[in-house]
């Protein structure tokens, strides 16, 4: 099973590649926040702790969340493809607890979008509040599921989406660089292709057929 690990600016496309490889591709998105709190509902004394931590809005130690992730790869069934991480590792010290594990660390994918593009997608960001569905078009109705699109709270704020560029340079990048630096296979795929397109980057770069994806 391989393991995606997904990287890229606000609004550079990773929702929608994350989005074709579940869908197209046979592949399980991990959301960390989501597996932490299905871990924390259990009975023992450790997860009763994480309960209580969250509670409070913070995280568990990053050796937890690499733990729970990690489980969260085992126990999925044969028959799915592969993982996408998004969002984890969230910090150097949460990939050093991630690189220490002995298993399988993935394929990081650099969705690279620039700046300009990555405003103006986010300008007109439709996101579907029953599916997660997200659309860049005028339509008001959810394209999948028919409920209504709404936009993000903080999607037409351009002091926000600065701040979430800088999260991004100051926070992410560093990751990245760490990551290349560790030896680990990092590629690039331009985030400026339209859906089909990047759906096709995609099926290549998975068949092993990444003539067109630039090695970081």
């Amino acid at each position: 099973m391989s393991t995606l690990v997904l990287f890229g600016r606000p609004a550079s496309g990773k929702g929608t590649l994350s989005q074709h490889l579940s869908e197209e591709c046979g592949y399980q998105a991990c959301s960390t926040g989501q597996a932490m709190r299905t871990w924390a509902e259990g009975p023992s004394a450790e997860q009763i702790a994480l309960r209580a931590t969250m509670a409070r809005g913070d995280y568990g130690s990053d050796e937890l969340a690499v733990r729970i992730v990690r489980e969260f790869i085992d126990t999925l069934p044969d028959h799915v493809a592969g993982v996408i991480l998004d969002g984890f590792p969230r910090d150097l010290a949460q990939l050093d607890a991630w690189l220490a594990t002995p298993a399988d660390h993935g394929t990081a994918v650099i969705v690279d979008t620039p700046e300009d593009v990555c405003r103006d997608r986010v300008l007109g960001r439709m996101i579907c509040p029953a599916c997660g569905w997200t659309d860049h078009q005028p339509e008001t109705a959810c394209v999948r599921c028919g409920s209504t699109l709404q936009r993000r709270s903080d999607d037409g704020d351009e002091a926000a989406f600065a701040h979430r560029l800088h999260d991004y340079d100051t926070r992410v990048m560093p990751i990245i660089e760490a990551w290349s630096r560790a030896g680990l296979p990092v590629w690039r795929i331009d985030g400026t292709l339209d859906a089909d397109e990047l759906a096709t980057e995609v099926m290549r770069m998975l068949d092993g057929l990444a003539d067109s994806l630039i090695p970081a």
